[in-house]
């Protein structure tokens, strides 16, 4: 049995719901915005218990375009997680700011409210949280710190769509949630797309204006500069189908990742999350001492693995000459971690560790056979 990290032609296969809504699309004639992105724009307010939300062009604009409505302009600093994808750091140089590092949880890969006040300066004026792994960060906390300061909170929900904390859903703490369906995340898309969610509509004024070349109302109405971050009729269609069906999906993620759990026994310690009932499992990261040695004994029975994340961003040759290094940060070494991906449908999973991680599976397998026949590579992750 062969466990590929990701296995996305399996789950087209069978989203032939979704291949008509792109026909429908098609038979429309009407390729950049128009109803089906305000109906997504719409449907996914409302699931996020937001005001209004505008879709834009992927995640990384998702961020960029709510900074620069803000005027965060060179001279800023911008607080980011020291443990974050590349592109939540590559938004604050884009629009000419210095990401400023705050250390992460252990537990929970989450910014650490306790460190994040050691990095606040006179020239901080905004900060992002991560909510890695589709776990909710301890995102209360971080704002209070934030709102002493008057610092406005943005919200990277990349991997956590639906994922909640105090009875509230992710992306709702802050000023905005910045969201990106590329086609591993859990409200996925078939290619690049974002959208970001709040509940000030004068904000959203200005985004819709700076994702279409600072258009206003009308085609020819200039009331801004900015970039064609547009999210198309395509993908909105797309995400809007499956935002109907991501309770479901969601719900199997937590199926799995539950067996795993049950599979480790009391080795589940090692589980990143562990114990956060509301996360949503974009990835199964446990810890191990031997990660390449566990890569490659898992690489030996066909199952495949992927480290999340195996640099920190402030190694990046990209990106360290923009960083600002505070007393904060004090993690020395790369995520030790490999992730489990608890796939949409019955696809194959996968799992990584220190972060590691675990497999999950395929459409083509009974799950109860996998994880039988897997279960000591489970255990024996979970022993180093």
């Amino acid at each position: 049995m062969k466990a590929p990290f990701f296995d996305l032609s399996a789950e087209i296969s069978n989203c032939k719901a979704e291949l008509a809504e792109i026909s429908a699309v098609i038979d429309s004639g009407k390729f950049v915005g128009g109803p089906l992105v305000e109906k997504f724009e719409m449907e996914l307010a409302l699931f996020n218990e937001s005001r209004c939300c505008a879709g834009v062009g992927n995640g990384l604009d998702a961020i960029r375009i709510v900074l620069e409505a803000l005027e965060i302009r060179p001279g800023a600093e911008v607080i980011v997680p020291s443990l974050t994808c590349h592109s939540t750091w590559l938004a604050v140089v884009k629009v000419g700011a210095t990401p400023s590092l705050a250390d992460v949880l252990e537990g929970t890969a989450g910014l650490n409210p306790e460190l994040i006040e050691v990095t606040i300066s006179l020239w901080t004026s905004a900060k992002i949280g991560a909510h890695l792994y589709g776990i909710a960060s301890r995102v209360s906390a971080i704002n209070r710190i934030a709102d002493n300061f008057s610092i406005p909170v943005i919200e990277d929900c990349a991997q956590s769509h639906c994922a909640s904390i105090e009875g509230k859903k992710v992306g709702t703490f802050g000023l905005a949630g910045a969201f990106s369906s590329y086609p591993t995340k859990n409200l996925d898309a078939i290619g690049d797309a974002g959208a970001v969610s709040m509940d000030d509509e004068q904000v959203l004024h200005l985004l819709k204006s700076r994702r279409s070349c600072g258009q206003r109302n009308s085609k020819y109405e200039r009331v801004d500069i900015d970039w064609n971050s547009r999210l198309d009729p395509i993908q909105a269609a797309v995400t809007s189908f499956k935002l109907r069906h991501l309770a479901g999906f969601n719900s199997r993620r937590k199926d799995i990742a539950s067996s795993y759990l049950e599979a480790m026994g009391d080795r589940s310690q090692k589980v990143i999350g562990l114990g956060q009932e509301n996360s949503v499992w974009n990835h199964f990261v446990i810890r191990s001492d031997n990660r390449e040695s566990l890569m490659h004994y898992l690489a030996e029975q066909g199952v495949g693995t992927d480290i999340h994340y195996p640099y920190y961003n402030r190694d990046s040759p990209a990106l360290n000459k923009y960083l600002h290094i505070s007393p904060g940060q004090q993690l020395d070494s790369p995520t030790k971690g490999l992730y489990v991906r608890p796939g949409l449908w019955r696809n194959l999973q996968t799992f990584s560790k220190d972060a590691v991680c675990l497999v999950l599976a395929s459409e083509h397998f009974d799950e109860a056979d996998y994880l039988h026949e897997y279960s000591d590579y489970l255990l024996w992750a979970g022993a180093n």
